[in-house]
């Protein structure tokens, strides 16, 4: 069943978990969300990697360079949430959605230019001028 991120990144604002003090459930939710959104929709593997892994794969797949590190930027955020206990201020981190909501709108546009890239240079190959 297809997955609406746009509706996963706004339930996840709303489960409440900020007010309970559940900032690694939180960062958790919204880092997976962003993995298997790309996952699905870059073609690239990234439940299974760690973030640094997930950055040189992003690079290697044509992620437009300063694109990938607003990514990782976010995922180590994540990280730091998860794995060191850092708990970021409340105002940072309401806004974690919207800004995970934003990476995904980026990456759409990043997929879109290049798959129109791709074709036009495909379409020059077959009927050349």
């Amino acid at each position: 069943e297809p997955v609406d991120f746009v509706a996963e990144f706004a339930r996840i604002a709303q489960l409440g978990l900020l007010e309970r003090g559940d900032f690694k459930t939180y960062y958790s939710l919204l880092s997976e969300t962003l993995r298997r959104f790309i996952e699905r929709d870059a073609g690239v593997e990234a439940m299974e990697q760690t973030t640094r892994e997930l950055a040189a794969t992003l690079k290697g797949a044509g992620v437009e360079s300063v694109l990938a590190q607003r990514v990782v930027g976010y995922l180590e955020a994540a990280d730091l949430v998860k794995f060191a206990r850092f708990h970021p201020d409340v105002d940072t981190a309401r806004r974690a959605p919207e800004a995970g909501l934003a990476l995904l709108r980026e990456i759409e546009a990043d997929i879109a230019v290049r798959t129109a890239a791709a074709e036009a240079h495909e379409a020059h190959a077959e009927h050349p001028v």
